[in-house]
C-alpha cells in the first residue's frame, strides 16, 4: 500500500541519525500457525479463501495481500524483539487487531499483536505482556485471541459506537463517547494505564 511507503519516507526524512530503519521481514509460517488455525493460514497463503472470507476481511486475495500481511506481522514481531533487547522499537505497519484465530476481519488478515505476544511468551523473552490498543476501533480479535493467556493483559480504549458493533471482552475496555476531545481522552487513558500497571 502506498500509505506505508509514504509513512516510511516521512519518518526517514525526520529521523535522527541514530534511528535505524529496517525492512519488515516476512513472518515465518510457523509463527502464524502458533496462534492462527493452520487451515486458515493455508487458505491465505494458497489463495483459496472463500468469497465470504474475503468479504469479511474487506480485501480481495492477491499475492501482494499475502506479502503485505506477512510483512505487517513480521515488522511487529521484529520490533517487539528489538524493543526487548534495545529498550525501544517501533513498527510502522501492523495493528491488525480484528483478525481472529480462524478468520480475518476489518482489513486484518493475521493478528500481528497476538503473534508477537505469543512468540515472546513462548520463547521466554518476556514473562508477561501488556497490550494497550488505542485505535478508534476495539481490538476485538486481539482480546479474543489472548483471552485464555493468563500472562497477557489486554486494554482497549476505543469509540464505543464504532466497528465492531459486537464487542469482545478485553481485560479492560474503555468505550469512549462520540466527540471525545483530546484532554478528556488523555485523562481517561492515564487512568486506564494506571489501572493496568497497578
Amino acid at each position: 500500500m502506498a500509505k506505508y511507503a509514504r509513512l516510511r519516507e516521512g519518518v526517514a526524512a525526520l529521523a535522527a541519525p541514530e534511528v535505524e530503519l529496517r525492512e519488515a521481514p516476512l513472518v515465518a509460517r510457523a509463527d502464524l500457525e502458533a496462534v492462527h488455525d493452520p487451515g486458515y493460514v493455508v487458505r491465505v497463503f494458497d489463495g483459496t479463501l472463500s468469497p465470504a472470507e474475503q468479504r469479511a476481511i474487506g480485501l480481495p486475495w492477491s499475492p501482494a495481500l499475502v506479502a503485505r500481511s506477512r510483512r505487517s506481522v513480521g515488522a511487529t514481531l521484529a520490533a517487539t524483539r528489538a524493543a526487548l533487547g534495545d529498550g525501544l522499537a517501533v513498527s510502522l505497519a501492523g495493528g491488525t487487531h480484528h483478525a481472529r484465530r480462524d478468520r480475518g476481519a476489518g482489513f486484518c488478515v493475521f493478528n500481528d499483536i497476538a503473534v508477537a505476544a505469543h512468540a515472546v511468551l513462548a520463547t521466554g523473552l518476556s514473562k508477561r505482556v501488556l497490550v494497550v490498543d488505542c485505535d478508534v476501533h476495539q481490538g476485538d480479535g486481539t482480546a479474543e485471541m489472548l483471552a485464555a493467556e493468563t500472562r497477557a493483559f489486554t486494554v482497549s480504549v476505543h469509540a464505543a459506537r464504532n466497528y465492531p458493533h459486537a464487542k469482545a471482552c478485553s481485560d479492560v475496555d474503555v468505550g469512549l463517547p462520540d466527540g471525545c476531545a483530546g484532554l478528556a481522552y488523555h485523562a481517561l487513558l492515564a487512568v486506564t494505564l494506571a489501572h493496568a500497571f497497578a
